[in-house]
């Protein structure tokens, strides 16, 4: 293209992208070989063609330039720094050539400057020197061509030399990456759980109970976290293992989630920028319902754990016991780990619905990794563990008989002395006789009437204080006594009639019976199979008619 286009002084645009013209750009060496350049020339459209040279600092003189399009060329050198006298511009697209060296600090003198395309280069050094383009693209993502990788934290879009592009984008808060982001805020809800339970303890507020658990079932049996509830130190040492093993999991997924440490990054450049187009295309397929599955199938598999959480720390404030308190942070930091890292990884990787579905289901893995060390115990010192679980299981138990039942603020009894403990303990002797008439079934009737006012007797007493996690127990066997003493009443009302209906039958046979024998001893009667049936009938006859016999049987 010749030199003397430049010529026209009144040119306002030069439009001659995707052509095959070679050389030089059409801008004169020497600032001084022409005396007047186009001084209203706007817009300066030069891409896609094989322009080798490199950029003339002439460019300068044209002041009123808006757009510079000079991508997908063979320019060579550097970026020159005449560049930063362009106050109007507002495009700058150098894409795509074989450009080398730093991006001139010039360039932040323009501050009109709102798209910028500096991809496919082989720049390095730092390129955050413009001053906040609204686009910004450039080679800060890996691999990268040239000798260093190019640092651009204000960049929107960081291509590698694949020329596969991704969002530069760390889902961060201020200076907050992943991993220290998850950190703040794991620590600042757990410091407001240690709050809240400061404040419940220290209330001493009679609140209804809200689990019926014990501390084992809550902390988990088949997990090793219950132990926690025992005094062992190897059981505290396997516990804080477990932990360690899984945050050093959850910190590899962050870290690699991370848009920061990009050689490092499993970030999934999902993004194309054509060579020959500034508009970039973006190959993911994610949309809002895969994102809502994943937080529907992490909060249905993890909500157990969050509530048995939630549940160990209430009661830890009501009986202020600590061990309760750190099994539920643990419960409930370990599954927040999880859904934040799933969350984390999901945006750098996945590329589609069913991968975000995939990857959260390889998270979840990782909350179960106490189960499957609890496994591994069980196969290697069942012994040792089944200690373990026995200790733990009579932990609530060791503190009920200490100081975890109390009345008011300064009251504090036990359950042995407990008058609803008393009164159910009678009612669940029960009576240990069997029923062996209606006399008796009419009698455990009179005694089970008495019982029923003794459990309606407990059912007051329980809505009248329900501080104790103990009455709320003997709240359901209660209600289970009820339940089944009205289908025992059932029971003997049907065993009543049948008892009944026999003896109606049975009578009128044993008088033909006893008037057969009083016939046989006087001789004036001959048995028959069916008057006395076929069995006896043939006893007699091998009696051969000996009344002592008969009158020893009828007797």
């Amino acid at each position: 293209m010749p030199t003397d286009i430049m010529k026209a002084t009144y040119l306002r645009e030069l439009v001659m992208n995707s052509n095959e013209f070679t050389g030089s750009i059409p801008l004169p060496s020497a600032p001084t070989q022409y005396s007047a350049y186009p001084e209203q020339l706007s817009r300066l459209i030069l891409g896609d063609n094989k322009f080798d040279s490199s950029i003339p600092k002439t460019i300068e003189k044209l002041e009123g330039l808006r757009e510079l399009m000079l991508d997908n060329n063979m320019l060579t050198g550097i970026i020159p720094t005449e560049l930063g006298k362009l106050k109007k511009l507002e495009l700058l697209s150098l894409s795509y050539n074989e450009l080398k060296d730093t991006i001139p600090s010039e360039l932040s003198n323009l501050t009109k400057l709102s798209k910028v395309f500096l991809h496919g280069n082989q720049l390095v050094g730092n390129a955050d020197v413009m001053h906040f383009p609204q686009e910004y693209i450039t080679d800060c993502g890996y691999p990268f061509a040239g000798g260093e990788l190019l640092v651009c934290e204000e960049c929107t879009i960081c291509c590698n030399s694949l020329e596969e592009c991704q969002m530069n984008e760390n889902y961060s808060i201020g200076n907050f990456s992943p991993q220290k982001f998850t950190l703040l805020l794991l620590g600042t809800f757990c410091g407001f759980l240690i709050l809240f339970a400061i404040v419940l303890s220290a209330a001493k507020l009679k609140m209804r109970t809200i689990c019926t658990l014990d501390a084992l079932e809550l902390c988990g049996p088949d997990s090793v976290y219950h132990f926690v509830l025992c005094d062992s130190i190897i059981g505290w040492v396997v516990v804080l293992v477990n932990i360690g093993f899984q945050v050093t999991l959850f910190n590899l997924f962050l870290r690699t989630s991370s848009f920061e440490n990009k050689e490092n990054s499993a970030w999934v450049y999902n993004m194309r920028c054509p060579r020959n187009s500034i508009e970039c295309e973006d190959d993911s397929t994610i949309s809002w319902a895969g994102w809502a599955s994943l937080f529907a199938v992490m909060l249905i598999y993890l909500m157990k754990d969050i509530v048995r959480g939630l549940k160990l720390i209430y009661r830890a404030a009501r009986l202020a016991n600590f061990r309760l308190f750190v099994g539920g942070i643990i419960l409930i930091s370990v599954a927040l780990y999880s859904i934040i890292t799933s969350f984390f990884y999901n945006k750098a990787i996945a590329s589609s619905d069913a991968e975000i579905i995939v990857n959260s289901v390889v998270l979840t893995f990782m909350t179960e990794i106490d189960e499957w060390f609890h496994r591994l115990l069980f196969y290697m010192f069942p012994g040792w563990l089944g200690e373990m679980m026995d200790v733990a299981g009579r932990f609530e138990s060791k503190r009920n008989e200490k100081s975890d039942f109390e009345v008011g603020a300064d009251t504090i009894y036990h359950p042995k002395n407990d008058p609803i403990t008393l009164q159910t303990h009678t009612v669940l002797q029960g009576d240990k006789k069997g029923i062996n008439s209606s006399e008796d079934r009419n009698t455990s009737n009179k005694l089970s009437e008495g019982k029923q006012k003794n459990i309606s007797l407990i059912g007051e007493l329980l809505d009248e204080d329900q501080d104790s996690p103990v009455l709320s127990e003997i709240k359901m066997l209660t209600k289970t006594i009820e339940k089944l003493q009205k289908e025992i009443n059932v029971m003997n009302f049907k065993l009543n009639e049948i008892e009944n209906k026999e003896e109606d039958v049975v009578e009128p046979i044993t008088a033909m019976r006893r008037r057969s024998y009083a016939g046989l001893l006087s001789g004036s009667v001959v048995p028959s199979p069916t008057a006395m049936g076929d069995s006896m009938y043939q006893k007699m006859d091998l009696m051969g008619g000996r009344s002592k016999s008969f009158s020893y049987m009828l007797s």
